[in-house]
């Protein structure tokens, strides 16, 4: 217990000062980029002494790689630099993973570890909910909603990250609540889902919303009980119900939902206004990639050019908002080939183990990875590692009990 205490307290400090900058540089890119180097140094280490390299491994450093060299590599080097450091973490989490794991007892350990993660994910939560601390950073901004407040972001810096943060937690806590053996450890599961879904809320963001619901359907779906048959069509019921209810009685939940404020409510209507204008975004991304020669369309544009070319299309000098179109903007056909692989390899993985225990698990993140994808597209490290780590934990269980 009190090991673990004092990981929860490391965990909250380390994210909490994240924002704080030492210099010109944040404490998030300092203790990342020590990570990243670690986590190289480990694999290079395994590599050579194996002599091979897992192939999601292998695929996803070669994108992240790439997605440093584009037409941004002059004049954006440290955003390009940033972008493929956080392109690394899944391919190298999951290579250094499966290089330690070598019993059923390792792939129980690295359960327990994703576990352990998660509740202090959500549990992190506690001290803003119950106003001991504020957090460094602000979420949304809910004045354009009509309340003078702002959404919750935790120590997660951002109503996205912490929504996506969050919501694949409570993925990973959902699949341990049923795995559960002891009525004690069944109530700490409940009291922290019922800590999270609320925080989720809070976030106003429509992003954890999405992967939740779809990744908890995806669990239960892929669940090897009967019960799946009467509690599938449960939970979608009790989805639309609570939805209906919050639509119905709470006016923030409403616009934030259809995305109406109080300036387009009455200029807009809830078709225009679901996307949150993605579609215009990504209507001009390939008006402009389209409009490049042959070596930008394969390189890519990189993240600084691209920005830069949606700030001239549209005013805003943002992402797409659609992880697939950034990587075709931002790394060429190039990447999104490379990317494509990427997925395909870690899909590949996944279906080897539909036999196994953690196969309702792994395949319920690697939607939520896809949906988060194509929603929202910018990379968040703990809904990343949590992903990883489920991998590497269904893989060696698979691997030792052939």
């Amino acid at each position: 217990m009190i090991k673990r205490l004092l990981f929860f307290l490391c965990f909250f400090v380390l994210f909490y000062v994240e924002p704080l900058r030492v210099g010109e540089v944040s404490i998030a890119v300092i203790w990342k980029a020590g990570l990243v180097l670690s986590l190289l140094f480990l694999l290079l280490h395994s590599t050579i002494k194996a002599q091979r390299m897992p192939k999601i491994t292998f695929w996803g450093l070669i994108f992240a790689v790439q997605s440093a060299f584009n037409a941004s590599f002059f004049v954006g080097l440290v955003e390009n630099v940033s972008e493929a450091m956080k392109n690394t973490f899944v391919p190298m989490i999951y290579g250094v993973g499966v290089s330690i794991g070598n019993s059923t007892q390792t792939s129980e350990a690295i359960y327990r570890f994703v576990v352990l993660l998660s509740y202090s994910i959500v549990f992190s939560t506690v001290p803003f909910l119950v106003g001991l601390i504020s957090p460094i950073s602000a979420g949304y901004d809910l004045s354009i909603f009509g309340f003078d407040t702002h959404g919750f972001v935790g120590v997660y810096q951002t109503a996205h990250g912490a929504s996506i943060t969050i919501g694949t937690a409570l993925v990973v806590l959902f699949f341990h609540l049923v795995h559960s053996m002891s009525f004690q450890s069944r109530i700490i599961a409940i009291v922290a889902i019922s800590i999270g879904l609320y925080s989720v809320y809070l976030t106003y963001a429509r992003t954890g919303y999405f992967i939740l619901v779809v990744g908890f359907l995806v669990l239960l779906y892929n669940s090897k009980s009967n019960m799946r048959y009467i509690w599938l069509p449960f939970s979608v019921l009790s989805v639309l119900l609570i939805g209906f209810a919050l639509y119905e009685y709470s006016s923030l939940f409403r616009m934030r939902l259809v995305g109406l404020n109080i300036y387009t409510q009455n200029t807009m209507t809830v078709s225009e206004a679901l996307g949150s204008g993605r579609e215009r975004f990504w209507v001009a991304v390939f008006d402009y990639f389209l409009a490049q020669d042959l070596p930008a369309k394969f390189w890519g544009l990189g993240s600084t050019v691209a920005k830069e070319m949606m700030l001239d299309a549209v005013g805003m000098r943002i992402y797409a908002h659609n992880g697939f179109i950034d990587i075709l903007q931002f790394n060429g056909f190039l990447g999104a080939i490379l990317y494509l692989i990427f997925l395909t390899k870690i899909w590949g993985e996944i279906r080897r183990f539909r036999f196994s225990k953690y196969f309702p698990l792994v395949s319920a993140l690697f939607v939520t990875f896809l949906a988060q994808m194509i929603v929202q597209g910018e990379r968040i490290f703990l809904a990343d590692m949590l992903f990883a780590l489920s991998i590497v934990a269904a893989r060696v269980r698979f691997q030792h009990q052939k």
